[in-house]
C-alpha cells in the first residue's frame, strides 16, 4: 500500500492532487486517508508537464479547495503548508523573481521558472491567508503555481486526461 503525503483535495467528489504519485509502482495499492477513513484510488491521471498525479477516489463531501493566482504573491507574504501528518508549516515568499527551472519540459506551456519560497519538503500544498491554494512545493525553493494544477484538473474533468502541446 502507498500512503499519499502532501496531497490536496480538489473537488468534493474525490479528486486529489499529489506529486507523490510519480513514485508509484505498477500494482501498488494506492489510497487516500481523509478524516481517518481509507479511500481506494479508482483512477490516476498524470500531468506530463508538472509531474503532478491526480487521483480519483469514490467519495463525496470532500472540502473544495479554492485556487489563487501565484502572480499576486509579494515578497514576504506568509504561506501555510501542511504535510501528511497534518502538521502546518509557515513559509514566506522569498522572492517575487522566479527561480529558473533547468529541467523544464519543452511545451508551449513550458514552465521556465517558479516563484521562490523558503525551502520546504516536496509535495507540500501551500495556501495563502485566505485559505486559497497558491501552489505546491516541488522541493527546495520551487513553488508550482496553482494555475497549472487548476488547468490540468479542468482538462481531466472535461476529457479524462491532461493534454499538453509538445514540440517535436
Amino acid at each position: 500500500s502507498l500512503f499519499l503525503t502532501g496531497g490536496v483535495p480538489l473537488t468534493s467528489d474525490g479528486w486529489v492532487a499529489s506529486p507523490d504519485g510519480a513514485f508509484m509502482e505498477e500494482g501498488d495499492r494506492v489510497g487516500v486517508v481523509w478524516d481517518r477513513r481509507w479511500y481506494p484510488v479508482e483512477q490516476t491521471v498524470r500531468d506530463p508537464l508538472t509531474g503532478i498525479v491526480f487521483f480519483k477516489v469514490r467519495a463525496s463531501g470532500f472540502p473544495l479547495t479554492p485556487f489563487s493566482r501565484s502572480e499576486s504573491l509579494q515578497r514576504g507574504d506568509l504561506l501555510i503548508g501542511y504535510d501528511h501528518s497534518g502538521a502546518f508549516t509557515r513559509v514566506s515568499v522569498a522572492s517575487v523573481r522566479m527561480v529558473e527551472a533547468p529541467d523544464a519540459v519543452h511545451s508551449s506551456e513550458r514552465i521556465d521558472a517558479f516563484p521562490r519560497i523558503d525551502e520546504v519538503p516536496s509535495g507540500m500544498p501551500m495556501f495563502n491567508a485566505r485559505g486559497e491554494l497558491v501552489g505546491m512545493s516541488l522541493g527546495g525553493e520551487k513553488l508550482l503555481p496553482a494555475k497549472f494544477i487548476e488547468d490540468a484538473l479542468k482538462m481531466i474533468l472535461k476529457e479524462g486526461k491532461v493534454r499538453r502541446p509538445f514540440f517535436g
